[in-house]
């Protein structure tokens, strides 16, 4: 993005990931395993946890997908999973913290 000075600007991040999903819709789902390193795959995964635990902390409603059948619940169970398994945390646990913040 360019200014009339000529000044450069960065994109914002909003702008930036619209241009990955764009990107990564463009993909066929054969193709999309292979598309991205496995160190790429975890860090936009942590990048995406991390904003969005940010916006709970400030108490923003706010529905974690683009909408209600973009992922099937296959996806969102193996994801979901090996979440909890890689943050060791006990099903127990995660049940006692959410009735706590009234989840």
């Amino acid at each position: 993005m360019k200014l009339a000075d000529n000044t450069q600007t960065s994109p914002s991040i909003d702008e930036l990931i619209r241009e990955l999903q764009a990107r990564i819709e463009g993909l066929n789902r054969t193709s999309l395993a292979e598309a991205a390193s496995d160190g790429a795959v975890q860090q936009l995964l942590t990048v995406a946890v991390q904003l969005y635990a940010s916006k709970l902390e400030d108490e923003v409603v706010l529905f974690p997908f683009t909408g209600d059948d973009v992922l099937t619940p296959t996806e969102v169970g193996m994801t979901v999973g090996h979440m909890i398994k890689a943050a060791d945390i006990d099903l127990f646990e995660l049940v006692s913290w959410q009735s706590l913040r009234g989840n």
